[in-house]
């Protein structure tokens, strides 16, 4: 398994490039490492604000990496995390000439990639970045230059030659980049999927995961944000059963309790919905489907009273790799995960 982190990350469009691959959101890359054993993680693109903290973590360093003092790709080799660099491949080959004046807009991991690229080429390059730091300018000088790189979400002019904003001509600097990403990650050479398109919006949004790992509370608390309705699936069966969960599974065993599941789940066509830790399949295309996860030990804890608790590690086991699979989004559960879904959602689709 692979992935993305940023902050924001459901906006990236990186799964599309990749397969056996999750946008994973965290706070910072440690959190990332912390996880990676626990998913199964064998490495990490990086992007904003993390590439330069993924530089400091690892234990060894490409050359690009450290010219740069920034990495958006991690690998995970037992105790050994190697960091590389493959934005300035990208802006090495979509830069198309060499020597002259150039300007590159933002100071962050991508924009000192983008300065390595440049003076690789031979370029005289100026960095702008709105705030002081050292070694840029706040003011952009008059004279002409022969080729401008962006990285800023907000640039203050507007004649970029190249850009890492999507909408702006990212997407070739997504799939530049990409071609070392594919080497490391699959040891094969990258194969353009053509048109990239988003394949989910927030209409529908399911919260998914193992028992115990807080879909409900989530839940209630995201589609309150939201300002949608909020469903949870086993609330709804034990109301129209009349029953609880531990009831109807004794009664009536797992089997028929999974086909209210499916029942249920296809009736929703909207909202948030908090589903059972046993759906692992039958989203609606389009959805939003988040899985939420949480330290093994620490979800066991959790679930004494529930009917599967003495299967839990082979339901981990069987139900973790399907879930990833059908994700767009995995998040740490956490007392903040709410308010972290939300800005992931309003970052992207601008809710």
């Amino acid at each position: 398994m692979y992935g993305v982190v940023g902050k924001p990350i459901l906006f990236s469009l990186s799964p599309l490039l990749y397969k056996n691959y999750i946008r994973l959101a965290v706070d910072s890359v440690k959190e990332a490492v912390e996880l990676k054993d626990q998913i199964g993680l064998k490495g990490i693109n990086v992007t904003a604000p993390f590439k330069g903290e993924a530089f400091k973590i690892a234990s060894r360093v490409s050359e690009y990496a450290k010219k740069a003092e920034a990495a958006n790709i991690l690998l995970f080799n037992d105790n050994e995390i190697y960091a590389d660099n493959s934005d300035i491949d990208a802006v090495i080959v979509l830069a198309g000439k060499k020597n002259g004046q150039a300007l590159v807009l933002g100071a962050g991991g991508a924009g000192r990639a983008a300065k390595v690229a440049l003076k690789e080429l031979g370029f005289n390059v100026a960095v702008w970045n709105r705030s002081k730091k050292d070694g840029t300018i706040q003011t952009i000088p008059e004279n002409k230059f022969d080729l401008i790189v962006n990285t800023v979400p907000e640039p203050p002019i507007l004649n970029i030659d190249i850009d890492s904003r999507y909408d702006h001509g990212g997407i070739l600097w997504l799939k530049e980049q990409a071609k070392k990403t594919s080497l490391l990650f699959y040891d094969q050479e990258f194969i353009d999927p053509g048109t990239l398109t988003r394949d989910f919006n927030p209409r529908l949004i399911y919260l998914t995961g193992m028992m115990g790992v807080g879909k409900t509370t989530t839940g209630r608390a995201l589609a309150e944000k939201l300002g949608v309705n909020w469903h949870d699936t086993d609330n709804i069966i034990e109301e129209r059963e009349g029953k609880t969960i531990e009831e109807i599974f004794n009664e009536r065993g797992e089997e028929y309790f999974r086909d209210l599941e499916r029942e249920v789940i296809s009736t929703i066509h909207e909202g948030v919905v908090s589903v059972g830790g046993g759906i692992v399949s039958g989203f609606k295309e389009g959805s939003l489907v988040v899985v939420l996860v949480e330290d093994k030990e620490i979800l066991k804890s959790r679930i004494q009273d529930r009917p599967l608790r003495h299967k839990f590690d082979e339901l981990y086991e069987k139900r973790m790799p399907l879930l990833f699979k059908a994700s767009k989004l995995v998040i740490r559960s956490k007392k903040d995960t709410a308010e972290r879904l939300h800005y992931e959602i309003s970052e992207t689709f601008k809710y």
